[in-house]
């Protein structure tokens, strides 16, 4: 039996209809100036706006608000919402939906109470004039709202910047809301503001712009016992004031609090800040702040934010990936970098997370007028496989900035800083006055003045154990790597090895070995001890002048003095290891301008030995 078309559409009904012609009947209804039957259809055929069950599908008209621009809409608007059961739709039609306090609310103009409300449509919710509370306030569960326009009416009568209660779209101590396909205009304060355990949440594909203080703010409040987790933010694009901004806003952030009293709350855990656009803000364009846990940043584009492009202050497991960012510069930003991350950023704090465990990797970075990438008291941490390109190398800055032990810095592309990478410790918060065990090795670095600068002008460092090898420099107008001299640390036990300058090579016996301090053989600080009699290894792989202590593995101690001329004077040898013409099995000599370990014994009784020159 064969059917007409008519008499299928007959039989599907009004939502197979609109599956099947997507948004004809809509296009169409809108012509005849039914736009609320066109939406209803559309919205229940495509399941997009569905009620749930038991749930109804209403127009804020039918509850009589105009949608005029003039006529105060709010107590209209919140009769809808309180009218309708749990999981309905509430629907603006196309206008602009003016809105004052509602009779019986507190501080907001309108508030949703019931859970699994969806607020849906293409209009325009607007703040009243002298409507001094939030615009939107969500106090139920699994509310999405989806495709609106809210308008928080900044400057008008009454909405000064900075008003306490002025947030465009609030909501705390709810889970699983989510904010979708929707525009945020001219708040005076934040447009987002989530507080309070807020877990769950969704915010995507929105438009933000004008905004005293962030577009998005995450984070828990002083009576918070849960914490704000597993939010996300996605693929919005957030547009900032500058260059008229008259206050410092953030694009999104998440924190727990700016106090050190409130530390010990619980603090914002997994969340995701991925794939958003965020350009021209007046402070910082993400931040994961203040003990904030195991945040993931990732594959955002950040431009022109006044300050860094990405904070990230006292976290822990921080992972920030694959963002793009440009800078701005000749501004008076204080913080002109396009990745910051610090450990111990509130002064007093008692108990600073210094170990910071963080991430960053495969980002790249434009124009950071004073740093590239810092890492400072966040120890730890891993530097790989960034590409920063700066636009000065007189200006005094750095292209990664290493100021924290237990660092690793590797893979980089580096070019046009003053420092390609200096390593040197901040000076209001340094965990000690040692910077131990950092890692900066296989980085490229192009078109600096120097590559490497260890720096301790500012304050005294003493750099111990660290491993700079294996990095290619190129275009260098100065040495490849250098001290300062005004105040030259102290180098205890660290490593420097095949550092080269590629396009000028012989630079690198000139100015590697500025520092008399650096071991330098090939093999590092511990290798294995010559396996056939009358066999050497190299420990240095020049005179070196200073003590040379010898620990090896069947724990002999040896101690030897040495000089640039290649004397070697015993202070005190062990039972296998002395210095030559001695009965020593192993002796500690100068051979072809190297300090080498010589074996003489046919019985190999060390098997590795570590050397150490202090």
């Amino acid at each position: 039996m064969t059917m007409s078309r008519r008499q299928a559409l007959a039989l599907m009904g009004m939502a197979g209809v609109a599956a099947m012609t997507g948004g004809a009947i809509e296009a169409h209804a809108r012509s005849l100036g039914l736009e609320e039957q066109a939406a209803s259809q559309t919205l229940k055929g495509s399941g997009k706006g569905k009620p749930s069950s038991g749930g109804a599908f209403v127009s804020v008209m039918d509850y009589g608000a105009k949608g005029d621009g003039i006529t105060d809409d709010s107590a209209a608007i919140q009769a809808a919402f309180d009218a309708v059961p749990p999981g309905s739709v509430v629907f603006f039609p196309s206008g602009t939906y003016l809105c004052g306090i509602a009779p019986g609310n507190n501080v907001e103009c309108l508030n949703i109470v019931k859970e699994g409300i969806h607020a849906i449509g293409s209009g325009v919710i607007k703040r009243a004039p002298n409507a001094q509370g939030f615009l939107l306030r969500i106090s139920a569960n699994n509310v999405i709202v989806d495709g609106l326009t809210f308008d928080g009416n900044r400057g008008a009568a009454g909405v000064a910047d900075g008003l306490g209660t002025g947030a465009t779209l609030r909501s705390f101590g709810c889970v699983s809301g989510k904010i979708m396909n929707c525009r945020f205009l001219h708040s005076p304060t934040q447009h987002i503001d989530l507080g309070r355990e807020t877990h769950r949440w969704t915010i995507q594909g929105n438009y933000f712009e004008s905004f005293y203080r962030s577009a998005i703010q995450i984070g828990p409040e002083a009576a918070d016992l849960e914490g704000c987790h597993y939010n996300v933010v996605a693929y919005n694009h957030i547009k900032g004031d500058l260059p008229n901004a008259v206050r410092t806003s953030n694009g999104i952030f998440f924190t727990s609090s700016a106090t050190t009293q409130a530390h010990d709350l619980k603090t914002c855990d997994h969340n995701v800040i991925i794939g958003n656009v965020v350009e021209d803000v007046a402070d910082v364009g993400i931040e994961s702040g203040y003990k904030c846990r195991f945040t993931v940043i990732s594959d955002n584009t950040v431009k022109r934010s006044f300050n860094s492009a990405i904070l990230v202050r006292d976290n822990h497991y921080t992972s920030i990936k694959g963002n793009t960012i440009s800078c701005r510069t000749g501004h008076t930003g204080s913080v002109k970098q396009g990745i910051y991350v610090d450990g111990v950023s509130i002064t007093g704090d008692a108990a600073p997370w210094t170990s910071a465990y963080c991430v960053v990797e495969g980002n790249t970075i434009k124009n950071g007028e004073v740093g590239g990438i810092s890492v400072i008291a966040a120890q730890y941490s891993v530097v790989a496989n960034n590409v920063i390109d700066g636009f000065s190398n007189t200006n005094g800055s750095s292209g990664i900035n290493v100021k924290s032990g237990f660092v690793r810095c590797h893979n980089n592309i580096i070019r046009t800083y003053q420092f390609g990478i200096r390593v040197s410790l901040e000076g209001n918060r340094p965990l000690s006055n040692v910077l131990e065990a950092a890692a900066i090795k296989d980085n490229l670095i192009e078109s600096c003045r120097h590559g490497i600068f260890v720096d301790s002008s500012s304050v005294a460092m003493e750099l111990r154990h660290a491993d700079i090898t294996s990095n290619r420099m190129r275009q260098l107008t100065h040495a490849p790597i250098a001290l300062s001299t005004s105040a030259a640390p102290t180098i205890s036990n660290c490593r420097l090895f095949d550092n080269q300058e590629v396009d000028e090579p012989h630079k690198q016996s000139d100015s590697q070995f500025t520092s008399t301090k650096f071991i330098t053989a090939s093999s590092g600080i511990e290798c294995e001890a010559p396996d056939i009699a009358l066999g050497s290894v190299v420990l240095f792989d020049r005179y070196v002048a200073g003590i040379v202590v010898l620990r090896a593995d069947n724990n002999e101690t040896a101690a030897f003095l040495t000089d640039g001329a290649g004397n070697v004077t015993p202070i005190a040898e062990s039972a296998n290891m002395g210095v030559a013409g001695g009965m020593k099995p192993y002796t500690l000599e100068a051979e072809s301008g190297s300090f080498v370990l010589k074996r003489l014994s046919p019985d190999r009784k060390i098997q590795f030995i570590k050397a150490t020159l202090l």
